[in-house]
C-alpha cells in the first residue's frame, strides 16, 4: 500500500487542512519507508518529552525500519525557537515538525496520522515511556495478526505510575509477569459489557492504529473533546478488529493535566450520557437487554471508575456533585453482580 496516496482531505482531517506542519528537523529524503512510526505529540512539555523520546530512541532487538516523529503544537511564532526544538536539538534521528497555527488535542493526533508515512502508526504522549523491548514485543504481535485484514488497532496495556521511578525497575517487573496470552480482541459487546470504551482509550504507550483504517473513519473528532479517543475506539470495533495487549508495553505518568480539570470532568459526564447511554448501549441486542439490566449501576460503576481515575491525578472535588444526569443510586445487589460480570470478563481475556 502506497501511503502517501491516502486522501487526507476529509473527516476531521479536513477540519485543519488549511494549517501547515513545518519540518524543523530531520530529513526523510533518502530514507525507506518505515515499517512503524512512533508519533509523540507535544505541547509545552520540554521536561518530560526527553525522557519520553530517549524510550523510543533506546529500543533493543529492534526488529523493523521505525521512524519517530514529534509533532510541537506550540505555533511558530515569527521562526522562533523554543524549549523544546531547543532540547530535541540534541537528537539527529527524529522528525521535528512544529504548527503553525495550534491544533488542538485531537487536531494534533490527527496531524500525526497525517505526516506519518507506515503503514503502521505507534502513539506515545509526551509525559509517557516505552519499555525497551516495546519494539520487539509489537512487531511480533502485528505479525501473528498479518492475516487479519480487518487489523485496525491494538491498544497497549500500560503501568500507570505518578510518583518518581526508575524505568528499568518497572520493566524488570512487568516482565516478571509470565503471560502466555499475548493479546486479546475487544469486540463491540466486550465494550457494553464495561460500559465504556475507557479501557481502549488514551492512545499512548505504544498504542497501534492502521493509518488507513483511521482515515477511512476520519480520525478523532475535535468536537467530541475530551471523550473522542473513547468514541473513536468504540467507532472503530463497529466495523474493524480491535485488540488490546496482555502485557505493559510502557509507562502512563498520570498527573494533573488538561483531561482532569473540573471543566473537562463535566464534559466527560455529559459525553458518557450523550453518547455511552443514548448511542453506545443501542448498537446491538445485548447492549440494549443489558442497559435494561445494568443502565443504573453502570452510570454508578462509570463514576466510580471516573473518580478513583481523577483521584491518582491528585484532584480533590467531589465527583457526585457534577454527576448530571448520572444518577448515582444504584441497586446495591446487582451492582455487585455487575462488578462480577466485568472480573469474568477480565478473567477470559486475561487482564487478571
Amino acid at each position: 500500500m502506497d501511503i502517501s496516496q491516502i486522501n487526507l482531505q476529509h473527516g476531521n482531517f479536513k477540519k485543519h487542512a488549511a494549517i501547515n506542519s513545518k519540518l524543523i528537523q530531520g530529513d526523510f529524503a533518502n530514507k525507506k519507508e518505515p515499517f512503524l512510526t512512533i508519533a509523540i505529540p507535544t505541547y509545552r512539555r520540554h521536561r518530560t518529552l526527553k525522557n519520553t523520546v530517549a524510550s523510543a530512541i533506546n529500543q533493543v532487538n529492534i526488529p523493523c525500519i521505525y521512524e519517530i516523529i514529534v509533532l510541537d503544537n506550540e505555533a511558530i511564532d515569527d521562526g522562533a525557537s523554543n524549549e523544546t526544538q531547543e532540547m530535541l536539538s540534541e537528537y539527529s534521528n527524529i522528525l521535528y515538525y512544529r504548527n503553525d497555527s495550534n491544533l488542538g488535542l485531537y487536531g494534533n493526533w490527527n496531524r500525526c496520522i497525517q505526516l506519518s508515512r507506515s503503514k503502521w502508526v505507534a502513539f506515545l504522549h509526551d509525559d509517557d515511556m516505552l519499555f525497551p523491548d516495546y519494539l520487539e514485543k509489537i512487531y511480533k504481535i502485528i505479525m501473528k495478526l498479518k492475516t487479519d485484514d480487518a487489523l485496525a488497532y491494538i491498544k497497549t496495556n500500560m503501568s500507570v505510575k505518578k510518583d518518581e521511578f526508575e524505568l528499568e525497575a518497572v520493566f524488570r517487573r512487568e516482565r516478571e509477569k509470565h503471560r502466555i496470552k499475548k493479546v486479546t480482541r475487544y469486540g463491540i459487546n466486550d465494550i457494553i459489557v464495561l460500559g465504556d470504551a475507557g479501557e481502549l482509550a488514551a492512545p499512548t504507550c505504544g498504542t497501534i492504529m492502521n493509518k488507513e483504517v483511521v482515515v477511512k473513519i476520519g480520525g478523532f473528532d475535535p468536537d467530541k473533546y475530551p471523550s473522542a479517543d473513547s468514541q473513536f475506539a468504540f467507532s472503530l470495533a463497529k466495523k474493524y478488529h480491535v485488540y488490546k495487549t496482555i502485557e505493559s508495553m510502557g509507562i502512563y505518568r498520570i498527573g494533573l493535566n488538561e483531561t482532569l480539570k473540573k471543566e473537562a470532568i463535566i464534559a466527560i459526564i455529559d459525553n458518557y450520557v450523550a453518547y455511552n447511554k443514548a448511542y453506545m448501549m443501542k448498537q446491538s441486542r445485548f447492549g440494549k437487554m443489558y442497559a435494561r439490566i445494568f443502565q443504573k449501576e453502570l452510570d454508578a460503576l462509570f463514576l466510580d471508575n471516573l473518580s478513583s481515575w481523577i483521584g491518582l491525578g491528585g484532584v480533590t472535588f467531589e465527583i457526585k456533585q457534577i454527576n448530571r444526569e448520572c444518577m448515582y443510586n444504584p441497586n446495591k445487589y446487582k451492582y455487585w453482580v455487575l462488578k462480577k460480570i466485568i472480573a469474568c470478563h477480565h478473567i477470559f481475556h486475561g487482564l487478571i
